[in-house]
Formats: structure tokens, C-alpha cells, sequence
């Protein structure tokens, strides 16, 4: 019985031993055939000697073009510096060594060749001047030698490199046919235990599959028991699945709690704004009252401040949010006006100049109006508390390629490198009062209507910039 539990530990053992037989064979095989593929090994060669030889020119040619004066140079001088320029060159190129040919003399030389090597580089220039280039591959008894020269378009002057192949002597010869057939029986004998493991792993692991595609959609589902190896992994499926379906439970109303505490935030967010605005509207008209100055466009304002907070709690309820927007080409500076208007009280109360920039007046983008009004207010809300007494928060317009921008600087002392990570991730504030929803919401706004809002640091002050499609064609 406890066999037949760990018959898979025995068949992985003996399918290991088969492994290491197959991979002895392999490395004997490969042996031989690295021993039959000298073409291959010197085409590998001729490449790496083909860039090095494009370096080693380039270099050459560099260096002859920085020194006016290279030509008239003693050929000591230009030996010396060419030599350091190949020992460059030549670094990035194992085993290869080289240089130049001026005249039938050597030029920053690396290598030093015997006779017999030295008649073959001197036989392989004289070929690479007269045919443009060459290569030779030859042997001194013992190693490889692949040469290649190349012609520069200078009179008598070659670059050539050489690499050496190491030759290798096999005491084993003789041996390899025996060791080859030993080899191959060991790899047939074991080949019947590597099936029926690989089988069996095939089925069990089939079945674990088949089992977790059921628990992705079925978290009551459990796997069929098993009394092997694989046995115990299905068990420890089963009682992680009954763990997460508890954590999911757990997560569920978690996640209930969560989000109805951000849609409480984000409703008091969004209502705070126009209640802010319709009651300082409201004791501006009664100090208008005492004064007897009162005026039509005082009860207006709280009119179109009743108007949004009702279209704010409609979309609630309605889910309006979640719909597409539906922007349109129509002028700014209304929008920009009406703001400005909107929150003048509440920045006079406060000692700020709250104006809108030198602009032109009939400028038009691509827009939804509602929400570029929301947007501006969360944005012109922030430069106004950001700014100290006497300071001033500006709108103004700009055109930028294709399209228009919209930049609300305030006087304040800026953002650090670190409060600007979080910029605009929902519930981050440095505020003691807020929800740190206004920034994301009014870049999920500007998003919605094809445009982009980013912060640009207005040293002092902070700035932020509004961009807009100028076009119903470029419009997302």
C-alpha cells in the first residue's frame, strides 16, 4: 500500500535516471557533431571578423578626420595611436586580434605571427588591395586561423583581423561507439517509465484542471478525492476554496461598506459647492435689501445654483453619470464668466481678486457645458482657498495646436513633488476638511468631454490646465 501512494515518487526517480542517460547521449552526440561542423564554427568566425573589421575602419576613419594634421603625422606617431585605437576595437571582440596595412607595413598591430602566419597575412593584403577585400583560413598544425582584410579607400592602406580557433584532441575516439550503443539501451529501458509517468501526471493534472475551471464559476464545487500524490494537492484545493469562499463573503460586504461611503463623500462633494455659492448669493441680497440696490441678476444667480444642485441630485438618482456626455462647439467665455461670477462673493469674503485673463472673446471649443462648469468651480474652489489674503486666482485662454487650453493659476505656495504623485487619486487631500474627491472628479469630467487635465507647477502658485478639442473633428 504505501508503494502504490508513492509510485509516482518511483517513476519520477526512475524517469530522472532516464533523463540523465538521454542528456550523456545528447552531449556525446552533440560532441561529434560540433567535431563535423567546422563550416559552421568559421562562418561564425568570418562574422564576428566582419564587425570587428567595420569598427576597426570606422574608428580609422575618425581618427584621420579629428587631426588635420593626421596625414604629415611620422609613421611612429600614427602606429602608436592606431594601436590604441584597435586594442579598443578589439575588446569587444574575443579572441580577435589585427590591425592595419600602410605600404607593406604594419600599422597598430595587436598580434605578433609566426613566419609561416605572417606570409599568409602579407598574401591575404595583397588579394583585399587589388579585389577590395579577402579571406583565408588556414591552420599552423594545430589551431584554426580565419583571416579576413579589408581594402579602405585610401591608397595602399588595409584593415585585417584574425581569429583563433583552438584545436582539441579526443582521447575518446575509440571508445564512442561502445559508449553510444551502452547509452542508447539505458534510454530505451527507461523509456517505458517515462511514459507511464508522464500518463499519469497527463491525467491527474487534466483532472485538477478541469476542477479549477469548475471552481472559477462554481465556488461550492470540490475536487474528487484522490490517494496519491496529486491527492493532496486536490485536498489542498478543496481547503482553499472553502477559505475563499469565506474571504469572498468577507469581501463582498466590505466592499458594500466601501462604496457607500464613497457616494456619500462623492454626494456632499458635489451638493457642497452650489449650497456654498446659494448662500453667500443669499447674504449678498439681503445686505442688497438694507441698501434697497437689490437686482434681478442677484435672484438669478441663486436660480441657476438651485438649477445645478438639482441636476446633480437627478444624475444621482438617475445614474446620469454613467451616460455619455454630449459635448458641442460653443464659445468659453460664457461658461468662464459665469464661474467667475459664481465665486466672486465667496473670494471677495476671503480678500482675493478672482478675474478672468485678456482673452479673445468669441474663442470657442467642443464641450458640455454642465460638466466644464463643475470642472472650473472644483478647480477655481481650490486656487481660492489655496491663496493667501490679497493674492489673486486668474483663468485664462490659449490656443495650443489643435487645441484650446484653459489655465487656472492660483497665488498659493504650490504642491510638493510627493502631494503631486497623488494629485489626482480620489480621497487624497491636504486638507483637514475634505473628501479629496474634487481633482478626480473634475479630471474624470475633462476625460468624459476628449479633453485632459494636468497640474504644471506656476512657481510660485499652482496651475492647472484645462485642454480641449477645438473642433468637432478632433474631438477624442
Amino acid at each position: 500500500m504505501r508503494f502504490w501512494r508513492h509510485r509516482l515518487q518511483s517513476q519520477l526517480l526512475f524517469s530522472v535516471v532516464a533523463a540523465l542517460a538521454v542528456a550523456a547521449l545528447s552531449a556525446l552526440l552533440i560532441g561529434e557533431a560540433v567535431n563535423t561542423a567546422q563550416s559552421m564554427v568559421v562562418a561564425d568566425a568570418r562574422h564576428t571578423l566582419s564587425r570587428a573589421l567595420t569598427a576597426l575602419i570606422q574608428q580609422y576613419r575618425e581618427r584621420a578626420t579629428a587631426d588635420p594634421e593626421w596625414s604629415s603625422l611620422p609613421f611612429e606617431a600614427q602606429d602608436f595611436s592606431l594601436h590604441a585605437v584597435a586594442q579598443i576595437v578589439f575588446k569587444s571582440y574575443p579572441d580577435v586580434e589585427g590591425g592595419y596595412y600602410y605600404d607593406k607595413r604594419r600599422l597598430g598591430a595587436t598580434w605578433e605571427a609566426h613566419a609561416t602566419l605572417e606570409r599568409a597575412i602579407d598574401g591575404l593584403i595583397a588579394r583585399a588591395t587589388s579585389e577590395g577585400s579577402a579571406t583565408l583560413v588556414t591552420s599552423d598544425g594545430k589551431d584554426l586561423f580565419v583571416m579576413e582584410a579589408r581594402h579602405i579607400a585610401e591608397p595602399n592602406l588595409c584593415a585585417w583581423a584574425v581569429k583563433r580557433l583552438p584545436g582539441r584532441n579526443d582521447p575518446w575516439t575509440g571508445q564512442r561507439a561502445f559508449l553510444l550503443v551502452a547509452l542508447a539501451l539505458a534510454a530505451l529501458v527507461s523509456v517505458g517509465g517515462a511514459i507511464a509517468t508522464g500518463a499519469r501526471l497527463h491525467r491527474g493534472i487534466a483532472e485538477i484542471r478541469r476542477g479549477l475551471i469548475a471552481l472559477e464559476h462554481d465556488f461550492e464545487y470540490s475536487l474528487p478525492q484522490r490517494h496519491d500524490e496529486l491527492g493532496e494537492i486536490s485536498a489542498a484545493i478543496n481547503r482553499m476554496a472553502a477559505v475563499r469562499r469565506v474571504l469572498e463573503a468577507e469581501v463582498a460586504r466590505e466592499e458594500r461598506l466601501r462604496s457607500m461611503g464613497r457616494l456619500v463623500a462623492a454626494v456632499a462633494h458635489e451638493i457642497r459647492n452650489p449650497l456654498n455659492s446659494i448662500r453667500l448669493a443669499m447674504e449678498m441680497i439681503e445686505r442688497r435689501l438694507h441698501r434697497n440696490t437689490l437686482r434681478p441678476d442677484d435672484l438669478r444667480m441663486v436660480c441657476n445654483e438651485v438649477d445645478r444642485l438639482n441636476d446633480l441630485l437627478t444624475n444621482l438618482l438617475t445614474f446620469e453619470r454613467a451616460k455619455t456626455p454630449q459635448p458641442e462647439r460653443q464659445q468659453l467665455v460664457p461658461v468662464l464668466n459665469r464661474c467667475v461670477q459664481l465665486l466672486r462673493a465667496q473670494a471677495e469674503e476671503r480678500g482675493i481678486r478672482l478675474a478672468v485673463a485678456d482673452h479673445e472673446a468669441s474663442i470657442e471649443a467642443v464641450f458640455d457645458a454642465q460638466r466644464l462648469t463643475q470642472a472650473l468651480m472644483n478647480l477655481l474652489l481650490n486656487g481660492i482657498q489655496a491663496t493667501p489674503r490679497g493674492g489673486s486666482v486668474q483663468i485664462g485662454i490659449a490656443r495650443h495646436r489643435e487645441a484650446i487650453q484653459l489655465i487656472v493659476r492660483d497665488a498659493g505656495p504650490g504642491l510638493t513633488g510627493e502631494q503631486q504623485e497623488h494629485l489626482f487619486e480620489a480621497f487624497y487631500t491636504t486638507k483637514t476638511s475634505g473628501t479629496g474627491l474634487g481633482l478626480a472628479v473634475s479630471r474624470e469630467l475633462v476625460t468624459s468631454m476628449g479633453g485632459q487635465l494636468t497640474y504644471e507647477d506656476g512657481k510660485p502658485g499652482a496651475q492647472f490646465v484645462i485642454c480641449l478639442p477645438s473642433s468637432v473633428e478632433t474631438y477624442g
